[in-house]
């Protein structure tokens, strides 16, 4: 799979200064991808992966019911660690369902009557009561998505591909702030190559 950069065109010959907005989405994103790839690495041994089946579902229909189609889906592609304590993650190892040491594991949170945001330790939680956001790892899914469909894909950062396919100066507040493409750094679009009949 191929990936488009995120950077524009022309930006090789020197480096183009970043808004703000540009340099606080990398550092949150680099934050957030630092921060969960240390909480997955120092879960020990566990070797549990959460494995994409729903996505690999999709991707059956798709090669085998709409063999001419074109794709264009966005997702997220890192996300951060529950915002849980170290004695609820360590009191939850073990436990079935637990979340604590998995690759790929789902952010399961909900919202309690305040309407305050909470983060979960495990997965098994009763139905309709939570929200559960799973990270997309692009570049696998584009392999993927080729190996099912026959179908090459690209993918980009969603304010590459904003950037490039949408109206964004209609977004812009008066401020200057963009929602379209400061907002949701942390999300990836996937399209497929045009191909020939």
């Amino acid at each position: 799979a191929q990936s488009a950069s995120a950077q524009p065109a022309g930006s090789g010959a020197g480096k183009e200064k970043l808004s703000w907005g540009d340099r606080l989405g990398q550092w949150a994103r680099s934050s957030l991808e630092r921060t969960r790839a240390a909480t997955e690495e120092s879960a020990g041994t566990d070797k549990s992966v959460f494995v994409p089946s729903g996505a690999v579902r999709f991707l059956d229909v798709l090669a085998q019911h709409f063999p001419r189609h074109h794709l264009v889906a966005a997702d997220f592609d890192t996300l951060p660690p529950p915002d849980v304590s170290m004695f609820a993650r360590w009191q939850s190892r073990g436990e079935q369902g637990s979340l604590y040491g998995c690759r790929n594991s789902p952010l399961v949170a909900s919202k309690n009557d305040k309407g305050d945001t909470i983060d979960h330790t495990t997965y098994l939680i009763p139905t309709g009561t939570c929200d559960i956001f799973f990270q997309t790892d692009f570049d696998a899914l584009c392999h993927a998505y080729h190996q099912t469909t026959g179908i090459g894909a690209h993918t980009m950062r969603s304010r590459a591909f904003l950037e490039k396919y949408s109206e964004h100066v209609y977004t812009q507040t008066r401020s200057g702030y963009n929602p379209l493409l400061e907002d949701y750094f942390n999300t990836q679009f996937i399209f497929s190559r045009p191909t020939r009949d």
